[in-house]
């Protein structure tokens, strides 16, 4: 049960217009940086899609990127977060290999100001806004 998020990249404007941290590079979104502006964490822009976990639970998840503006490397990752932490506004940020292999658990609070955070937010409210549409809203 898949489905790609086709308004992906449209919603990451409104979602940014209070962090101002939304920069457009290549068909890349910058979702957060580093307190010392040496890395930076992006998502690809229409890799968004809904689908489930192996427990079940709704999802969404999308190609994330770490870059290191000091070394210069780049690291390409799944992210993805449930529903059930989105509507709660605290949990994990569950980081896959591109394969999608686990990786680890990036915990989160909205709010908190972690780069875990703002990359939840922000794919948590794109989710609310394609459930809104899908529900006619």
């Amino acid at each position: 049960m898949q489905k790609k998020l086709t308004t992906l990249a449209l919603s990451f404007p409104l979602v940014f217009a209070a962090q101002s941290t939304l920069a457009k590079d290549n068909g890349w979104y910058e979702a957060a940086y580093s307190a010392d502006g040496k890395e930076t964490y992006s998502m690809k822009f229409g890799s968004g899609e809904r689908t489930q976990n192996k427990q079940g639970e709704a999802m969404t998840m999308v190609v994330g990127k770490q870059y290191n503006k000091k070394t210069n490397k780049i690291v390409l990752q799944k992210w993805y977060v449930t529903d059930t932490d989105c509507a709660q506004e605290y949990g994990n940020l569950v980081v896959l290999t591109i394969d999608g292999k686990y990786l680890y658990d990036a915990p989160f609070a909205i709010g908190s100001e972690t780069i875990s955070s703002f990359i939840a937010k922000t794919m948590c409210l794109v989710t609310a806004n394609e459930q809104e549409k899908a529900n006619g809203k």
